[in-house]
């Protein structure tokens, strides 16, 4: 009787694997044997065996698992404009507004003024992506070289918009608080139309320094290190123009003189107590730009560079990807393929050497025991996902 009653539950076990993992072989799963007959054995808990082993099919992984088409990232291009779900997720675990955010290679300040409107403090939505950027589109225009009229500029935006809305918690904390706590921003740009571009948004909006947070507008390039009062040469280009960096040659050769300063540097001379979120966009001298930061990481809570491995005269050329996910893991950081289908794969824990062959690709991380290291889990790659 018992070794019937074993047979059984070793039968439905087998049935709910196959059931919930379908998508393996029944070479791996359904001929193998999940129970053994220790019937004739003495002090055999074979109750306790089916429970133990049910309770390991349905546990949470304790690691990412590391396989799947996004693991083959970035050459499948599948980091190149994430879908960054998971930055809704951080608000809503932190509603708080008190946030110091700097944005490196600001290009048109959308990113950094969407961070702003995520942690409005201000009870009506001061703060507002779509108001800034339609500022551009009206502004943007180009001539078409083969109509006679002006057309706007389609590729103003170089990735697609992902909607999002300020969260309830954010704008419940707005209504009460009696004691404002506003958000910090700082655009860093380089680019001389650029500047001008970002100076004539936040002038026409009214976003400065005001009530509500304060939008401070940099002109500077980065990189790791800068003497005193340094400026270096750097290419112009056109009215919002997204893809110049320190070596970029345009066809004229006209360049503007801008000042070169470090991360560490530029927190020093605004005073900043910290930065919460630090977002790096340099074409191809991100790698510079993070050893200019040293000093800052240690209090960043969530940081977004590129991978730009394909850039020749770049500091990519010459720098490992490992290198610098090792460098920023010795600094409590976490760091992950960000996925344009909203997940997050981690470099720390499922490196491959393919991950060395990189082009356009984006990288998430976020500082361990943090609040925003949990808000993250949901969002970890998974077997199955795509």
């Amino acid at each position: 009787m018992l070794k019937r009653m074993i047979s059984l539950a070793a039968f439905l076990l087998n049935s709910i694997v196959l059931t919930e993992c379908g998508q393996h072989s029944s070479e791996t799963l359904g001929h193998a044997p999940l129970l053994e007959d220790h019937s004739a054995d003495s002090g055999v808990d074979h109750v306790a065996m089916l429970q133990d082993s049910y309770k390991m099919l349905h546990q949470e992984p304790t690691e990412p698992p590391c396989y799947g088409r996004l693991v083959d990232a970035p050459a499948n291009g599948m980091t190149m404009c994430p879908q960054d779900l998971w930055v809704d997720s951080l608000v809503e675990s932190d509603p708080s507004s008190d946030k110091i955010i700097i944005d490196i290679g600001c290009n048109k300040g959308d990113d950094l003024i969407a961070w702003m409107e995520r942690w409005d403090p201000s009870p009506q939505g001061f703060w507002n992506t779509s108001r800034w950027k339609q500022y551009y589109a009206d502004t943007l225009l180009r001539p078409d070289p083969n109509q006679k009229n002006w057309v706007l500029d389609t590729e103003t935006f170089h990735c697609p918009d992902r909607p999002f809305s300020r969260p309830e918690a954010v704008k419940q904390m707005a209504m009460q608080s009696t004691t404002r706590r506003a958000p910090i921003a700082v655009c860093v740009e380089p680019e001389r139309e650029n500047i001008e571009l970002l100076r004539k948004a936040s002038s026409a909006l009214g976003y400065g320094s005001t009530e509500h947070g304060s939008f401070h507008i940099v002109q500077a390039a980065l990189s790791d290190h800068a003497d005193m009062n340094q400026t270096i040469e750097f290419p112009d280009g056109f009215p919002g123009q997204e893809n110049l960096g320190l070596s970029s040659r345009m066809y004229d050769g006209h360049t503007s003189s801008v000042p070169l300063t470090t991360v560490d540097n530029l927190v020093k001379q605004l005073k900043l107590p910290r930065v919460d979120i630090l977002t790096i966009d340099t074409e191809g001298w991100d790698p510079a730009v993070l050893l200019g930061a040293m000093e800052t990481l240690s209090s960043v809570r969530y940081l977004e560079f590129e991978v730009h491995r394909d850039l020749k005269g770049t500091p990519w050329e010459n720098t490992t990807l490992k290198s610098v996910i090792t460098s920023l893991d010795e600094k409590g950081l976490e760091c992950h393929w960000a996925g344009t289908n909203g997940v997050l794969l981690s470099l720390n824990k499922c490196w491959k050497e393919s991950f060395e062959e990189g082009f356009w690709a984006n990288v998430a991380c976020v500082k361990r025991n943090d609040e925003w290291a949990t808000a993250l889990k949901p969002f970890h790659h998974r077997p199955g996902g795509a």
